[in-house]
């Protein structure tokens, strides 16, 4: 089954539409991915394709390569990064999607008939040793949750490996319309606490999004070098625009920066 996916658009598509996990696990997913149970056209499968390319082609040209994500969820990009040759270990705080990732694993790895390079782990990014270095940091809109920002950003440096690159996929603090959706949604108060299970509190950006050039700014002071920025999507998951790809990409590049999402590349400097 899931060798038979081309894309990741594809891997996530056999999810959404199948009850592969026990009733608990399954009713996790569901709800992590309510949005696109509901909607998932081909308009978006394209962005969610676009937003890990940048991943995958380092991975390929560097098979093998230790990659770190951070915010994992419940492991949809790590497991395919792995399926791909990487040797992938994901954070994720919040337990019950820590546990679902590690689930769906399972069934992928009971599917393909081989195991997979890939480890989840419960717990905060500040906590991960800096002994464990990695080629590549994979962020997927989870860069605006992470507090204090100036010890994130230090800690992925120090978890780089000279040469190593950070990949960020975020939604884009220039776009008025994404702020203005925001500030409805959570006012003026962008910062927050998370408490886990076992009742211990962390600091949380409550959607606390950043530009590019204010992210590549942070990490140029942790030595981390901008290799690319591309900023892409115009209009929200809505019918209204399903097809309207065309347009979005013909948009002329000096208006791109208020789009609404962003890639970023960088890479660590040799020190």
């Amino acid at each position: 089954m899931f060798e038979q996916a081309a894309s990741i658009s594809d891997f996530l598509r056999l999810w959404l539409s199948r009850n592969l996990l026990a009733p608990a696990e399954q009713e996790t997913l569901n709800s992590y991915y309510a949005g696109y149970q509901r909607r998932f056209p081909d308009r978006v499968q394209h962005y969610y394709r676009r937003q890990i390319q940048d991943v995958l082609d380092l991975i390929e040209a560097r098979p093998g390569a230790r990659v770190l994500e951070i915010g994992c969820g419940t492991g949809t990009e790590s497991l395919w990064m792995a399926m791909h040759g990487a040797t992938v270990e994901a954070i994720e705080l919040a337990k019950p999607r820590f546990e679902v990732a590690n689930a769906r694993k399972a069934v992928v790895e009971s599917d393909l008939g081989r195991k997979l390079t890939c480890e989840f782990i419960n717990g905060s990014l500040l906590d991960v040793d800096a002994a464990r270095q990695y080629d590549i940091v994979w962020m997927e809109q989870a860069f605006h949750h992470l507090e204090p920002r100036d010890q994130v950003v230090e800690k992925i440096a120090a978890l780089l490996r000279p040469g190593g690159h950070v990949v960020v996929s975020e939604a884009n603090a220039l776009n008025p319309l994404l702020q203005a959706q925001l500030f409805l949604q959570r006012g003026f108060r962008t910062l927050g606490e998370f408490t886990d299970e076992t009742g211990r509190r962390y600091p949380y950006g409550n959607e606390r999004i950043v530009s590019a050039s204010r992210l590549a700014r942070l990490l140029a002071k942790a030595g981390i070098e901008t290799i690319s920025t591309e900023h892409f999507r115009v209009f929200p998951n809505s019918p209204l625009w399903d097809h309207l790809l065309d347009v979005e990409r013909s948009v002329p590049q000096w208006l791109r920066p208020l789009f609404t999402h962003y890639n970023y590349v960088g890479r660590k400097t040799a020190r």
